[in-house]
């Protein structure tokens, strides 16, 4: 053997027994866990909601322009849902704005991500709950 081909299996295996050297694998994975949950974490918050009405006695859904509002509406319509608003967030809405009796319309942008890195808005969705009696 070389001496490059020793010195690579040397830093190989060094690499590798510092990475299980951690003893406590419960907090690790927390730990990572953790890291993981901030990475899928939005800068931009869902802009869907509840707020309780005092007059009503009663919950009611609330709305939030979406960033980039002039844009957005322009495009898609007066109610537009931001893009870390989940399926369950929007169906929610729209089963307190089905229950008040307002229109339960809005979309959510839906994007293309290109291979070159390249994120542009394709159209619009609406996240919709289906049940059948098919089984699963």
């Amino acid at each position: 053997m070389n001496r490059i081909t020793v010195v690579v299996a040397l830093v190989v295996g060094a690499l590798a027994l510092a990475g299980c050297s951690n003893i406590n694998t419960g907090a690790s994975r927390q730990d990572q866990v953790d890291r993981s949950d901030s990475k899928l974490d939005h800068a931009i918050s869902c802009n869907l909601g509840e707020e309780y009405d005092a007059a009503t006695e009663s919950f009611r859904a609330r709305y939030d322009l979406p960033v980039d509002a002039d844009y957005y509406i322009e495009r898609y319509g007066a109610w537009v849902a931001n893009e870390s608003c989940t399926d369950a967030q929007v169906l929610a809405w729209q089963k307190l704005r089905r229950a008040t009796g307002e229109s339960d319309e809005i979309c959510r942008v839906v994007y293309e991500y290109s291979l070159a890195g390249t994120v542009y808005p394709i159209g619009c969705a609406v996240p919709v709950m289906v049940v059948t009696d098919a089984s699963r």
